[in-house]
């Protein structure tokens, strides 16, 4: 990929929606907008690395649809904004806006360049927003638990509902990421990077006690994986 001379490079985290929405603190095309969850300003080794990851992903010739980019870069030169990219690894596509217009770029995201720097953007950013954004990375879950796909919006609502005042996750935004398939206990992402088992009562109303429904918390993805939850949960379904 071209990329112009640069001495600064700001990396934005950005929201999970990217169409559209106003005000917009990071814009490259018509209907690319986008709240940045966090920046940070890169320091003069880091841009070297960056820019020398993305000049070495290649261009491509299938895209998907869809642009969900996880990331924003702008670039400057002497204190002056002269590019913003926000590269999707997974559609296989970048948005990029340059003073004189916009273009859209396809990308191979499966070549080596391209997970090296995805990689190194990920180790860039902070781990709350890392662990949420990343969910359960590319980990194979043991049964009887299953990755939630269709389902949710409907367990995050659900666990909205019951968590009433007093109990732990009150106000906490989460996002379901699996579920047990023999019970309705399901694991829930935190924003803050912890994870949550939460035995759902489907009583879609706030439960009268604060420890219902039934809650345990995790600090990491591997001490829920290693040896608190799904491996006992497999070996106890046998």
């Amino acid at each position: 990929m071209d990329a112009p001379d640069t001495d600064a490079v700001e990396l934005m985290g950005l929201g999970e929606d990217c169409r559209a929405l106003e005000p917009a603190d990071f814009h490259t095309c018509r209907n690319v907008h986008c709240r940045a969850a966090w920046r940070r300003s890169l320091s003069a080794e880091e841009t070297h690395q960056v820019l020398r990851l993305w000049r070495n992903v290649p261009t491509a010739s299938d895209q998907a649809r869809c642009h969900i980019p996880a990331f924003g870069l702008r670039l400057f030169r002497e204190g002056v904004e002269i590019q913003r990219v926000a590269p999707c690894f997974d559609c296989g596509n970048a948005s990029i806006w340059t003073p004189t217009g916009e273009d859209w770029q396809i990308i191979d995201g499966e070549s080596e360049a391209a997970r090296q720097m995805l990689a190194m953007l990920f180790a860039l950013a902070p781990a709350p927003w890392r662990a949420w954004t990343q969910g359960l990375g590319d980990r194979e879950l043991l049964s009887p638990w299953v990755v939630v796909r269709e389902e949710e919006q409907a367990l995050s609502m659900e666990l909205n509902r019951e968590a009433d005042a007093g109990h732990p996750l009150h106000d906490v935004r989460a996002r379901a990421l699996a579920r047990r398939g023999d019970k309705d206990d399901v694991l829930f992402q935190l924003e803050d990077g912890r994870l949550a088992v939460v035995h759902l009562t489907w009583s879609r109303r706030p439960e009268p006690a604060p420890s219902w429904p039934a809650t345990t918390i995790f600090a990491t993805v591997d001490e829920w994986v290693g040896l608190c939850s799904m491996r006992p949960d497999h070996d106890e379904a046998g």
